[in-house]
């Protein structure tokens, strides 16, 4: 017989930790899983296997696949925008190895590398309208020289527009 228990689950304190690792050792209790609580990383989770992961990659696989030219994800907040976004970057970074196991990993998608642009507004300055102006412009030519591309321009509009076009290319 074998129950699954989340480790830090119901037995919390006093007698119930005592009951808890008595009733492990005596009926072969195995501790679930974690879960991904705050974790916006695809990697740390698949790749330590001590989180539970429900497989969302058909979904990314459909999505790649799909024809619509533009995408909005509207969902509440801890609800896996981050994550969803983190799996798509390393699908397009061509990381297939991490999703072993997953939908996409079986499928027929040949995994061809594409430049992925982050951009993380929580490192971004933006107390004022000119911090956030100086900012983006840092954080573009950051990633120009991540890819190798030269970013110039005189607004952040038209640096973010020449290097998708040079990284296009």
């Amino acid at each position: 017989m074998s129950i699954k228990v989340h480790p830090e689950g119901i037995y919390s304190k006093g007698l119930e930790i005592y009951y808890y690792c008595l009733l492990q050792g005596l009926l072969n209790i195995e501790a679930m899983k974690k879960l991904p609580i705050g974790i916006q990383s695809i990697e740390k989770i698949l790749s330590k296997g001590e989180y539970t992961y429900v497989d969302k990659t058909s979904f990314a696989l459909q999505l790649i696949e799909g024809d619509a030219l533009h995408y909005f994800f509207s969902r509440p907040r801890r609800f896996g925008k981050s994550l969803f976004l983190n799996t798509l970057a390393e699908i397009f970074k061509g990381n297939k190895e991490l999703f072993k196991g997953c939908h996409i990993y079986n499928s027929a998608y040949d995994w061809p590398v594409h430049p992925v642009l982050h951009f993380d507004f929580s490192e971004i300055a933006n107390q004022t309208s000119s911090a956030l102006s100086i900012g983006l412009n840092e954080a573009l030519e950051d990633l120009g020289k991540l890819y190798g591309v030269t970013v110039s321009g005189a607004s952040y509009q038209s640096k973010l527009k020449r290097l998708i076009t040079a990284l296009a290319e």
